[in-house]
């Protein structure tokens, strides 16, 4: 969860706080390094405070500096009771994102969905909530791109074994491959959460999606413009057989002014 001290926003990941921060400039600001000894004083079990600038590369990881305290490389974050692994500065982590990964476990248990494929899994926040939270999943494919991720994956899923109640299969590809790899397979349920790119990716459902599936797209949008990008999926997924009815786009979390992370669910049928 995200919090502010006089106006600075931090998150905490296991034993690192992450205060956001616009420039390079601003890692030296005073303003910064009192809001750093601030939160090592309020959060006993943080080592060391770091600078996020932004998100950059591939694989989503943060651009990070030590403000205050010694460096951390790898750490255990509790999401959900569930812990998660993270080597800090090379894999994608927003807590902010803990709500919106239980709630697509709901949406996944509430459709009574029986295999997932997550293409983008990064270190297994989509992937390890629903095999965990639901009934109805038997089978999970998680994948992602960076090693980083996967190492990250697999020591998760080690350390919470006795409580997964799917089986899950860990992959470490390029994603338009997945079509290919597992062309013997269809899923009801996919998600795509790589939200600057995901429509890249539409060949993934159109491929893989069973007779009858949800299919979850990211995308990042003007509030303006939601409704005209989900159309634009939902007519990609038609062209491919697809005939897919779209939820209401949700807002998950702020990206801009006026800009958000939007969740756009599609019930699927093959025509």
């Amino acid at each position: 969860m995200e919090k502010r001290f006089e106006r600075i926003a931090y998150v905490t990941i296991g034993e690192v706080a992450i205060i956001n921060v616009k420039r390079d400039e601003d890692v030296n600001n005073e303003q910064v390094k009192k809001a750093a000894e601030e939160i090592m004083r309020r959060h006993k079990r943080i080592k060391a405070v770091y600078a996020k600038i932004e998100t950059t590369g591939a694989y989503r990881v943060p651009k990070l500096y030590l403000v205050l305290g010694d460096p951390v490389e790898e750490t255990w974050h509790r999401e959900n009771g569930i812990d998660f692994h993270v080597t800090i500065g090379r894999v994608y982590v927003n807590p902010r994102l803990s709500t919106e990964h239980l709630r697509v476990a709901q949406i996944i248990d509430e459709y009574g969905c029986r295999t997932l494929l997550d293409a983008f899994t990064g270190i297994g926040g989509y992937a390890v909530t629903a095999s965990i939270h639901t009934r109805s999943l038997s089978r999970v494919v998680a994948n992602d791109l960076n090693p980083y991720a996967i190492r990250d994956l697999l020591l998760t899923l080690h350390r919470n074994r006795r409580r997964l109640k799917a089986n899950i299969i860990v992959t470490n590809v390029d994603a338009h491959t997945l079509p290919r790899m597992f062309k013997h397979a269809s899923f009801d349920s996919i998600i795509l959460d790589l939200p600057h790119e995901s429509i890249k990716f539409v060949s993934i459902p159109c491929s893989l999606a069973s007779s009858e599936s949800i299919v979850i797209f990211y995308v990042v949008a003007h509030e303006n413009d939601v409704h005209q990008v989900a159309n634009h999926v939902a007519t990609k997924l038609a062209e491919c057989g697809l005939e897919c009815d779209g939820d209401d786009a949700i807002p998950v979390i702020d990206y801009a002014p006026r800009q958000y992370v939007y969740r756009i669910l599609f019930r699927c049928r093959r025509g």
